[in-house]
């Protein structure tokens, strides 16, 4: 024999430090050799896997401990109403549409149909009598000239050509304006009217009428702004937070809203088509920079709405916690004057100090409190530094505890509560039996590769690596090598039993009591980053392939 694997029940020692598999030669030899060799190797290797799936499995617990002092806290569920404000800038916009009429027609400068050379213009503001529908306008009596033709009218009809308005044009000059009883004026350009010529106009009652804003002030006919009936914008100027802003007749809301926002007002101005309105904002963001609009003389202001808008100020960047407690809307009912916690006295100023400040304030003074806001900014928390100690609050009528969801009295602590938790490898009788027996089989196993009958060179190099993968970490001249769970190596060349054990009973005892050490043993753990499974699995896998190379190359199939 060249050496046994037993099991016995003596206590002693087992490597710690890292295995690491010493290269194996092949050389060649007998092939009986090699061919038990390589059935020892393979068996041993495959029930090593046995070993890994009844691996004690660890159970790791820690050790906390909670130690609840005195502490006051605000409700759960409480909204102080802080926020986390981002800067803005102050705006000024439209105070209503800009053409706020609730009815409209189309188009603004029609043409006749024939050959009358005069162009009619449909203006005034439509009462809605009519519904929404076409009316037609055709020219009867007779031909003419406009301003000459005593005998030519126009007559006005709606789809089911009921007559609507018989308009005499006459002798009135061109220009003139005619009303409708809808509300719609008609005037006429000079030129001919010819009998049976035609226009139409379509008329809606419930939908209202819109600016362009891309369309001159002064535009006639189809280029009209069409602004709200008797605002018009001429020539002049306005001021723009003391910039002037030169308006002129042919100027649009667009291009006067431009001017605005290339001057050195600072201010940006838009038009908003959705909601037909003028918005002028700050470029600058925070609660100092404003817009001022005065001297008007083009009346633009007015036709824009802007007489008069309300300014929405901005404001600066900041949490209302840094606010002073007087300019928050939730603090209102709170009074200057101090906050007593454990008989120190805090005093604070609604007009300047802010909550965070004030609570700041208590956890660097001598109260042995501390005052804190929650991430969220909505609940406060007063807790005792000492565990042991009571917290004391009044706020001496300022209403300010109150505000903040407290009431003053006295809090005492907590019952401390202490959990203990160890880290422990446990495992059952059953699985203890189990592993017992797959202990004893790869002890037979182990011990079957150092059987006098694998001889050969190559079997020498084997158990010399195999030696050196168990002993690993150990003297250098160790050759029994023994394990506290009973297990031992003993490599001796004069070891008379392959393999020796107690009872089942014995062994499976000694596996219960030693858990943590037969995982560290086997497979490794923190200190020990690999076990004897896993070192032996990948020297014997790598034998198994040399056998098997070998012995393709004497000719012997596998």
């Amino acid at each position: 024999m060249y050496g046994l694997i037993s099991i016995r029940s003596e206590s002693i020692r087992f490597a710690t430090s890292p295995r690491a598999a010493a290269p194996i030669t092949p050389s060649a030899g007998p092939t009986t050799d090699l061919t038990g060799l390589r059935e020892d190797v393979a068996r041993l290797s495959d029930f090593l896997g046995t070993l890994d799936r009844l691996q004690i499995r660890k159970q790791s617990e820690t050790r906390t401990e909670t130690v609840i002092g005195a502490a006051a806290q605000s409700p759960l569920g409480t909204n102080l109403g802080l926020q986390d404000r981002q800067a803005s800038a102050a705006r000024l916009e439209s105070t209503t549409q800009l053409n706020t009429t609730p009815t409209s027609y189309t188009p603004f400068g029609p043409s006749f149909n024939g050959a009358s050379t005069a162009l009619p213009t449909i203006g005034g503001v439509y009462n809605g009598q009519n519904g929404s529908q076409t009316l037609t306008f055709r020219v009867a009596g007779g031909n003419g000239t406009v301003g000459s033709a005593l005998f030519t009218r126009v007559e006005v009809r709606d789809e089911s050509n009921q007559l609507l308005d018989n308009i005499s044009i006459g002798f009135q000059p061109a220009g003139s304006v005619y009303t409708l009883q809808n509300g719609l004026t008609l005037s006429l350009s000079s030129g001919t009217l010819r009998v049976n010529n035609t226009f139409t106009v379509e008329v809606f009652a419930n939908v209202g009428s819109a600016p362009d804003p891309s369309k001159a002030f002064n535009g006639t006919r189809n280029n009209s702004p069409n602004l709200q009936p008797g605002l018009a914008v001429t020539s002049g100027s306005f001021r723009v937070n003391g910039a002037t802003i030169n308006v002129l007749a042919n100027d649009s809301i667009n291009s006067v809203l431009t001017k605005i926002t290339q001057s050195t007002a600072g201010v940006t101005a838009t038009y908003d088509a959705a909601g037909e309105r003028v918005l002028l904002t700050q470029k600058t963001e925070g609660a100092a920079p404003t817009i001022t609009l005065d001297n008007d003389t083009s009346g633009f202001l007015a036709a824009a709405k802007l007489t008069g808008a309300p300014l929405s100020p901005g404001q600066d960047a900041g949490n209302d916690a840094d606010r002073p407690l007087g300019e928050l809307a939730g603090f209102q009912g709170v009074t200057s004057g101090s906050l007593v916690v454990n008989g120190e006295e805090i005093a604070f100023n609604t007009a300047a100090d802010s909550l965070r400040s004030i609570l700041d304030r208590v956890s660097q003074s001598l109260t042995g409190a501390d005052a804190t806001l929650d991430a969220a900014g909505q609940r406060v928390q007063f807790r005792s530094r000492n565990a042991s100690a009571n917290l004391s609050l009044d706020d001496n009528g300022t209403g300010l505890l109150s505000a903040l969801g407290l009431t003053s009295a006295t809090y005492e602590p907590s019952r401390s509560e202490t959990t203990y938790r160890r880290t422990v490898s446990t495992v059952v009788p059953q699985q203890a039996r189990n592993t017992a027996v797959a202990v004893e089989r790869f002890a037979e196993l182990f011990s079957d590769l150092f059987d006098e009958e694998n001889a050969g060179s190559y079997a020498a190099q084997l158990r010399k690596s195999v030696e050196r993968v168990v002993t690993a970490g150990a003297p250098s001249d160790l050759d029994t090598f023994r394990t506290q769970l009973g297990l031992t190596f003993d490599f001796r060349g004069d070891a008379t039993q392959a393999a020796r054990a107690e009872d089942d009973d014995a062994l499976a005892s000694r596996i219960r009591k030693n858990a943590a050490q037969y995982n560290r043993l086997m497979f490794g753990d923190a200190t020990r980053s690999s076990g004897l499974v896993d070192d032996l699995r990948t020297l014997l896998e790598k034998a198994e392939a040399d056998l098997n190379r070998q012995m393709v190359g004497l000719g012997v199939k596998g």
